[in-house]
């Protein structure tokens, strides 16, 4: 919590929370090709950005140590791409030579934080996402 020392009647802060996307592309457990561009896309909604990633749940005859390595590559968020686009290409660039499943995670990202005017310099670094439910996908070689 963030308190203001020393007065009674500071404003408390408050955090909006957006609804979740809609993700209407790709279906889950859409075979896919690692490598190669597929759609994520959404109904569109003004005011917020999304932010698309992926969770790498298997990769067939991986070591554990490479497997490690692509799930911490995969993981890292791509840029933010504003809501009322409605979709965007993305594709799992790595372990191109097994197959492997992962977990689009696709999120509502919004900066909407009404903070105590004391802490509005942590104005910039405020960010909420409310992400929808994972999207199972099979990536083929």
């Amino acid at each position: 919590a963030l308190t203001r020392f020393g007065e009674e009647s500071a404003p408390e802060t408050r955090v909006e929370i957006p609804a979740a996307p809609a993700v209407t592309a790709p279906t889950p457990g859409a075979p896919l090709t690692a490598g190669v561009d597929f759609e994520v896309a959404w109904e569109p909604f003004a005011d917020d950005s999304i932010e698309v990633r992926f969770a790498l749940t298997a990769c067939a005859d991986l070591e554990p140590d490479e497997f490690a390595f692509l799930e911490a590559i995969v993981a890292l968020p791509g840029s933010l791409t504003a809501g009322s686009v409605g979709s965007v290409q993305k594709r799992l660039l790595a372990a191109e030579e097994v197959e492997c499943s992962a977990d689009l995670l696709v999120g509502r990202v919004t900066t909407f934080v009404d903070l105590d005017p004391a802490f509005a310099g942590l104005r910039g670094e405020s960010r909420v996402v409310r992400e929808a439910e994972p999207i199972g996908l099979v990536f083929a070689p």
